[in-house]
């Protein structure tokens, strides 16, 4: 992560996570909390989006084509 630290002295998980999470918008917050109930670790997507929101976009798109 850091060239500064000598390899042995690693931060831990928690800390890199949150380090992480400071330099980006909430809605990565949101979709982090999301993804660590689900049980996965790392679900960094380049959209950060849950399942349930693609989910309407695409209804929506539908509904854009049908109208």
């Amino acid at each position: 992560l850091q060239s500064g630290l000598p390899r042995k002295i690693r931060p831990k998980y928690s800390q890199i996570l949150l380090a992480w999470k400071s330099s980006r918008p909430l809605s990565v917050y949101r979709h982090q909390r999301e993804s660590e109930q689900r049980g996965c670790k790392l679900a960094l997507r380049s959209t950060f989006r849950t399942r349930e929101e693609t989910q309407q976009k695409k209804k929506q798109k539908k509904r854009r084509f049908l109208s």
